[in-house]
């Protein structure tokens, strides 16, 4: 979860049932949702927010109402964005870094132990 500043406060949830990550960042004049699918329903979505202005995540002013069809008070704002959850470059790299030393110090463990296992069978 990410951390609050003064101005905005920024809380990450997971709908493992749809396959879907949500960030909710709550700023003084409005609420942005960003999603990594467009898997939720517009009732589901009314209920998210429901549940976040419940459990104190973002202010129960914030509360939206649909007033038929899909128009919404603009004071929640749904973006469906999967590049914004996908790892940077760097994030990359030092992940590969990462798995190289693992493999390679694996790989060294294995001869390691194979020698052992071969020079006591030897005597």
């Amino acid at each position: 979860m990410k951390t609050c500043t003064e101005k905005s406060c920024c809380f990450e949830f997971s709908f493992p049932q749809l396959d879907t990550l949500a960030s909710v960042e709550c700023m003084a004049d409005e609420v942005v949702i960003r999603t990594s699918r467009n898997t939720l329903s517009e009732e589901r979505k009314a209920a998210f927010i429901r549940e976040l202005a419940s459990e104190g995540f973002i202010p129960d002013h914030c509360c939206w109402l649909h007033s038929g069809g899909d128009s919404m008070s603009g004071r929640v704002r749904w973006l469906v964005d999967p590049a914004w959850w996908m790892p940077d470059a760097e994030s990359k790299a030092r992940t590969s870094r990462f798995m190289v030393k693992v493999l390679a110090t694996t790989a060294l463990l294995w001869v390691i132990m194979l020698v052992l296992l071969l020079g006591r069978t030897a005597h």
